[in-house]
């Protein structure tokens, strides 16, 4: 089987996967959000900001999100130049992660299904622009670009639908859940049969890690805080990981090179 029979297998059945698991959300009950979601470890109020390291943490989200637009519009001579689909990708990738922070820091401060509604917009919009930035690079550039802002549409869509259905007391998570997770799975697929027209790719697998790990914290957040003598909680060190593996694709992109003979695929 030639590569591109075996490429052309393969986007077969990530669409099929696309529709599928569209399909089985229907035959899951809704899932409501637990008001034990915003029972966080750590408490404490400092220079009369409330619940102060899980808003002030958001810090990092925003200096990562600046330094990455700083990566794609003031290059360093050395950086490899991106083409301008990928270009507005990342932009708005990183203005997502910018978003990511005051939406996080403006919900930790009075955390409740309304405020918590600005903290996941933004991190939709980070999440589909990144995967629409890779698949652009390794699957199809004009396809990848095309989907763009359809995904991002999406994504707040799944948010907003979220919202609504918790206002009308019948909260359903499921198109929530979808949205956040089908990004990921779909990278994973990508990253593993689409090879890439760049060096440098342990950043992206490096990100996608601290992704996980910072889903992981989130899940330890009580744990984690009286394990470390309260010195930080789960969710802070969430906000941490996760910016974390934001800064990971702001190093694959300032460092990486072209391959020698390797091109962006468009067919």
């Amino acid at each position: 089987m030639s590569k591109n029979n075996f490429q052309d297998k393969i986007i077969a059945f990530l669409l099929i996967f696309t529709v599928v698991t569209t399909l089985i959300l229907s035959l899951i009950p809704p899932i409501a959000q637990p008001l034990t979601y915003h029972d966080f470890a750590d408490k404490h109020t400092l220079f009369f900001i409330n619940n102060f390291s899980d808003v002030m943490s958001n810090l990092v989200f925003i200096i990562v999100g600046y330094l990455g637009l700083k990566t794609i519009y003031r290059p360093s001579k050395t950086q490899c130049e991106l083409i301008p689909e990928t270009k507005w990708a990342y932009f708005l990738g990183f203005i997502g992660t910018i978003l990511t922070g005051f939406g996080s820091a403006y919900y930790h401060l009075h955390p409740d299904n309304v405020t918590l509604f600005w903290d996941r917009v933004p991190m939709g919009i980070l999440l589909m622009s990144f995967f629409a930035a890779i698949f652009i690079e390794r699957v199809h550039r004009s396809i990848g670009f095309y989907l763009l802002l359809p995904l991002i549409a999406i994504a707040t869509l799944c948010t907003l639908q979220w919202e609504l259905s918790e206002r009308w007391g019948q909260g359903d998570m499921r198109l929530y859940i979808w949205s956040q997770g089908y990004p990921l799975i779909m990278l994973v697929f990508i990253l593993l049969f689409f090879p890439s027209p760049y060096t440098r790719n342990y950043s992206i697998t490096m990100g996608l890690i601290l992704f996980g790990l910072a889903k992981l914290t989130e899940s330890l957040d009580k744990m984690i805080y009286h394990v470390t003598s309260k010195a930080i909680s789960g969710h802070t060190l969430k906000h941490l990981l996760a910016a974390a593996a934001v800064y990971a694709l702001v190093h694959y992109v300032k460092y990486r090179q072209s391959r020698t003979f390797a091109s962006i695929p468009n067919s």
